[in-house]
């Protein structure tokens, strides 16, 4: 493999081509950067987008375990608009998880007879359908 040069948070680095933003920032140090679906035993795959990077000319984020670094390649690991993506991605994670167990409260409240009687007349899951039966 070539030796490439390339920037990784302001820091110039060089590495052997072939490897990807992950490996290179993991390898030599740099950072660390989060992943979900990674494995080293399997081929890169960067569904999860977890381990979100920054590269510049690119308009969006891409995922580090699946791009390959290339020669002049400048790349930040964490800055505001990285934050803010993983921020937005937890956010929906938590959102949707807190509207599970609401869903489910109601369901079991409903059919309760203990609960008081000033519990709506309608389940929740009248309202939003999609979301109960995907429960």
């Amino acid at each position: 493999m070539s030796t490439i040069k390339m920037t990784v948070n302001g820091q110039e680095i060089e590495t052997s081509g072939g490897q990807t933003i992950l490996e290179v920032v993991h390898d030599q140090g740099l950072d660390t950067i989060p992943t979900l679906c990674h494995s080293p035993e399997l081929k890169p795959y960067g569904s999860c987008f977890l381990c979100v990077v920054e590269v510049e000319g690119r308009p969006n984020l891409v995922p580090s375990c699946a791009t390959r670094v290339m020669d002049g390649m400048k790349v930040e690991t964490k800055n505001t608009r990285i934050k803010a993506r993983l921020l937005v991605e937890h956010l929906g994670v938590f959102i949707v998880a807190l509207l599970k167990v609401n869903v489910r409260n109601a369901r079991i409240a409903f059919n309760n007879p203990r609960v008081p009687s000033t519990f709506p007349a309608t389940c929740c899951c009248t309202a939003y359908p999609p979301a109960c039966a995907r429960l």
